[in-house]
């Protein structure tokens, strides 16, 4: 897909500064590994990118409300090579998911994704602060 030609509109819901001890380039990874498939996948939608802590954890949040996967495709998601969509509808591997949530678990933290069909999907990131 090319993304100059993607019509999505982006809000960014900062409530508070997160700052923890993260490699700062492999967190940029997972970040924009998210945005990407919700721009990939969110149909032209406006996409949500909020940023927070509570008293343990720094919480990434992106949201897209586009074509949403089912809950056999949501358990899967985070495998090598699992794909929301077929190759012929969407580019890419399957691989994005996967590295983000090894990203993330090196980092000590979690990420946790909800979807539905025709709905959208949030995924939550959760590192420790």
């Amino acid at each position: 897909m090319d993304i100059i030609k993607n019509k999505s509109t982006y809000s960014l819901n900062l409530v508070k500064s997160a700052i923890g001890l993260w490699d700062p380039i492999r967190i940029e990874q997972a970040i924009s590994n998210l945005v990407s498939n919700a721009i990939k996948y969110g149909a032209g939608k406006h996409i949500i990118i909020s940023v927070g802590i509570d008293s343990l954890n720094a919480k990434i949040t992106v949201e897209d409300h586009g074509i949403g996967m089912s809950s056999e495709i949501l358990s899967k998601i985070f495998n090598r090579f699992e794909r929301a969509a077929t190759i012929k509808t969407y580019a890419g591997l399957g691989l994005g998911l996967f590295i983000t949530k090894e990203i993330i678990n090196e980092h000590g933290g979690k990420i946790v994704a909800e979807s539905k069909l025709e709905e959208g999907s949030i995924f939550t990131i959760e590192l420790p602060i």
